[in-house]
């Protein structure tokens, strides 16, 4: 696991919160809720329905930044919005080991993600964990009224035949 705090600045962490919370039901109308580990009606359920990344605003500020620390790999990257009394149940991205991602954007003070034998991990905003997509990680549910904003990602070497992958860095292919 590796943890890289201040991956983004508060401010853009600002921008991408709000860009999330404007687009919340357009991505939601774009399929139903494929995840069973949240509440229903979830944006996280949504997560192969639509990359993040594909946005100008998202990706005009996340793309270089992650193409510096994941160079020449492929993506799909989610928004998770928890309200009050939600969460997500512990689960794994893939039984392969590629690199998976967490980066906190917003939320309640104490908030943490849980990551099995690693313990848990204080979120700060603008904060980026790198880990396994083997490891089992979940994150209570939210006691308070101030929505908790994430995304998360998962990568592959080779281009996946998912339109919801894209690139980051130079590919040669």
């Amino acid at each position: 696991m590796k943890i890289i705090d201040n991956f983004i600045t508060d401010e853009e962490a600002k921008i991408i919160t709000n860009y999330i919370f404007d687009n919340e039901q357009t991505v939601k109308d774009m399929g139903p809720d494929m995840y069973n580990g949240t509440s229903p009606d979830s944006l996280t359920g949504r997560w192969q329905e639509y990359n993040w990344l594909s946005s100008e605003v998202c990706g005009s500020i996340l793309i270089p930044k992650l193409s510096k620390v994941l160079p020449n790999l492929y993506i799909r990257l989610w928004a998770n919005i928890f309200r009050q009394g939600e969460g997500i149940l512990a689960h794994h991205h893939d039984d392969v080991g590629r690199t998976s991602g967490n980066l906190y954007l917003s939320g309640p003070e104490n908030s943490k993600t849980h990551y099995a034998r690693s313990g848990p991990v204080n979120n700060k905003i603008g904060t980026l964990t790198l880990f396994d997509s083997r490891h089992v990680h979940w994150v209570e549910p939210n006691p308070t009224v101030t929505p908790r904003i994430s995304m998360a990602f998962d990568t592959m070497e080779y281009y996946p035949d998912d339109r919801t992958f894209i690139p980051l860095g130079t590919h040669d292919d």
